[in-house]
């Protein structure tokens, strides 16, 4: 009677004997050999019996490029999701007691909002925020208030190439760039934004087209809610923010 070594048979019948082991059987397996583990890893029929009926992540959407993935690699992600499994990191540590605000944007930079600076750290090879370094910040302008509110920055937003900040001080700034990582340019401000800047913008909001750019500014302080058109003098190049109108919200007792 002759006998085969396990690895001298079709990777075929391989697949087969693998479908019909236990999950810690192939794991073992996987450690044991670098062809069995080739084998395994590229085997998309065994890894799709293994997760059927189970949680999957899918491929990126939005604005974010694609990524393909392989169904061993889709199983191994969804499984460390569900039992908690996660590598923690300490990108960027404060010396003051910050609310920060964050935007994570196509996985090129990490927007940060530091009191009155807005930060941008580009990211690595790996995705990841590199912190040692801003590639950009800017500083909000302030507006001299007889309070004690500052000019911090309390939200903003980022969108088609633009970015609306709102301010602890009742105001809003907006800018424009090319490139996340290029510095960006000073489009407008808006004073007084919300009950003629006696509270402040703590949250913002952007409706852009080909012709026009609406802005939303309200606050959790008061239920209006200001609507402004953004616009450009081509004539002498003057760049403003008018009130269109203010929306009241009636809040439900």
């Amino acid at each position: 009677m002759s006998s085969v070594h396990l690895l001298q048979l079709p990777p075929e019948i391989l697949a087969h004997i693998f479908m019909n082991l236990e999950l810690q059987d192939i794991r073992n397996l996987m450690f044991s050999n670098k062809f069995l583990l080739n084998i395994i890893l590229t085997n998309n029929s065994l890894w799709k019996s293994i997760c059927k009926n189970q949680l999957l992540v899918r491929s990126s959407s939005d604005n974010r490029k694609p990524i393909a993935l392989s169904c061993y690699n889709r199983y191994r992600i969804s499984k460390n999701w569900c039992s908690g499994v996660y590598r923690k990191k300490l990108i960027i540590q404060h010396q003051v007691n910050y609310m920060p605000w964050l935007i994570f944007y196509d996985s090129e930079a990490l927007l940060l909002s530091e009191g009155s600076e807005l930060k941008c750290f580009p990211t690595d090879k790996k995705g990841l925020p590199v912190c040692k370094e801003s590639s950009w910040k800017l500083e909000s302008l302030p507006v001299k208030r007889n309070d004690i509110r500052t000019n911090d920055i309390s939200r903003f937003v980022v969108k088609d190439n633009l970015i609306l900040c709102g301010n602890r001080d009742g105001n809003a700034t907006m800018y424009k760039f090319d490139h996340i990582r290029q510095k960006p340019t000073y489009l407008c401000h808006i004073r007084d934004c919300i009950e003629n800047g006696l509270v402040e913008v703590s949250t913002v909001e952007m409706i852009t087209s080909p012709a026009n750019c609406y802005i939303l500014t309200g606050s959790m302080y008061s239920s209006n809610l200001a609507h402004w058109k953004y616009e450009i003098d081509e004539t002498n190049s003057k760049v403003s923010c008018c009130c269109k109108y203010s929306i009241i919200i009636h809040r439900s007792v």
